[in-house]
């Protein structure tokens, strides 16, 4: 699950519940967060007159003022009968050093706002608000800090870790809609999907409707049902040119190109898994990576590159073994097991012809790449 911290508990007292500050990245996460905390605090049955939404997406400084003096107005009036009130600014835009919000209007309207939180909202009233960034020098952030609930959800910077954010996210996910996971089909979903906390929870829905009366998903359900987002379009194809599945790597192309991709994006991806490959297969022959179990259940631990460590201390994460969960680095490994390092030299200047024949000749890019496909697959050596 994600970290601790950003786990929505209930307040321990009214006053802590007065003001919510949720922000971060991960916009689906703010945003279920969010609904969640307003749907605590005012039930959906109590909304039409418990519940005030302003809209925080402010494309220009009138926008933004706007919003903020609703806010306050909302505030200052008690809900209907005299019942508790939330407002919620959503989606707010103009709360970091942005064009708007720079502007001294929004900063003034914003300061007003701020002194009205510190001198104590009415009884039941209550402040819910969202955002992608916010300042933390502001004395915006330091009040919802100190007077109220703050709640993070940062997406982390390095690939490594972004991984492992899914993977939490994935387990959350799986565990409320009852299901659970092999490891391999997780990280097969991280390879489809990517770490997008929105798509991942679409694409976990789907599973739960796909599986029926079943409970557990496996590699060949992420396979059959999961579909890859944009920037992952090629990872089925590259993972067939790693498997060395020639029949398969040329259909999973037709396939790709009948839905539009683009023959520049899927090059690139094999150019990509290559690069990866002889990275994995240096590391075998030199016995710095260690496979552990059978397909499809390899796992790779890294033992350490001795004197060239430095080196691979300047590699991409997504490149060094020991940076990669250890189900997807022995993915890789296997892969690499199934060329020899001279062919996979080979198969990066053939995709390097490839790709220099899209750009300079008339030939159709899509036979090209089948035609490299043939080479790199085919013609298979001692590995």
């Amino acid at each position: 699950m994600p970290p601790k911290k950003d786990i929505i508990k209930p307040p321990k007292t009214e006053a802590e519940a007065a003001i919510w500050l949720i922000v971060g990245a991960d916009d689906f996460l703010v945003s279920r967060h969010a609904r969640e905390v307003v749907n605590r605090m005012c039930p959906p049955a109590d909304q039409a007159m418990g519940l005030e939404i302003v809209n925080g997406r402010a494309p220009s400084v009138d926008a933004a003022v706007l919003a903020l003096q609703q806010c306050r107005l909302g505030l200052e009036t008690v809900g209907l009968f005299g019942s508790s009130k939330v407002v919620w600014l959503r989606d707010a835009t103009f709360l970091y050093d942005n064009l708007v919000g720079r502007s001294a209007l929004v900063k003034a309207e914003l300061a007003r706002l701020v002194a009205e939180l510190k001198r104590g909202l009415m009884p039941g009233q209550r402040l819910v608000v969202n955002a992608e960034k916010v300042d933390k020098r502001s004395a915006f952030y330091k009040t919802c800090q100190t007077l109220g609930e703050l709640r993070e959800f940062a997406v982390p910077e390095k690939s490594y870790e972004q991984e492992k954010y899914a993977r939490d996210i994935i387990r959350m996910l799986l565990g409320e809609a009852g299901l659970e996971a092999s490891e391999t089909a997780i990280v097969s979903i991280i390879g489809k999907v990517g770490c997008d906390s929105r798509l991942l929870a679409k694409e976990i829905e789907k599973l739960r409707d796909y599986l029926g009366a079943r409970t557990r998903i496996e590699d060949a359900d992420v396979r059959q049902i999961v579909s890859p987002a944009r920037e992952s379009a090629g990872w089925d194809l590259a993972d067939a040119l790693g498997d060395r599945n020639l029949g398969k790597a040329l259909e999973l192309l037709r396939q790709l190109l009948f839905q539009g991709e683009k023959e520049f994006l899927l090059i690139m991806g094999l150019q990509n898994r290559v690069r990866e490959l002889i990275v994995y297969r240096t590391c075998l022959d030199q016995g710095w990576l260690e496979l552990k179990g059978s397909e499809p259940w390899i796992k790779a631990e890294w033992r350490g590159a001795g004197d060239a460590e430095p080196l691979f201390a300047e590699l991409p994460d997504n490149l060094h073994p020991g940076r990669v969960h250890p189900f997807r680095a022995g993915r890789l490994a296997a892969q690499a097991r199934r060329y020899s390092r001279a062919e996979l030299i080979r198969a990066q200047r053939i995709l390097l012809e490839v790709h220099e024949s899209m750009i300079r000749t008339s030939a159709p890019p899509d036979l090209l790449l089948e035609v490299g496909l043939v080479k790199i697959t085919g013609n298979r050596h001692a590995a």
